[in-house]
């Protein structure tokens, strides 16, 4: 299996992966694999995280706990893609 079989795993400038379950925070590597994502980042943050711009998150101890949505802007670039 190579990259390119792999959904998108990069966070573009600006954005971090949000894991929706427990607010921890992966700043590059989807899968953490780059050393940038919180302590306890796991499986399950991987399967529950979605891109969120850093300029839109509230944390608390480094904990996501409230993400700001303006109406008229999109919440994330679509990581694979799709239409």
């Amino acid at each position: 299996m190579s990259d390119k079989d792999l959904p998108e795993r990069m966070a573009p400038e600006g954005y971090v992966w949000v894991c929706l379950m427990c607010g921890k925070i992966a700043r590059g590597d989807r899968y953490g694999f780059d050393g940038k994502a919180d302590e306890w980042w796991d499986e399950s943050c991987i399967l529950n995280c979605q891109l969120f711009k850093k300029s839109n998150l509230e944390l608390d101890n480094g904990r996501v706990v409230s993400i700001r949505v303006d109406e008229d802007e999109d919440v994330c670039p679509d990581p694979e893609g799709s239409q």
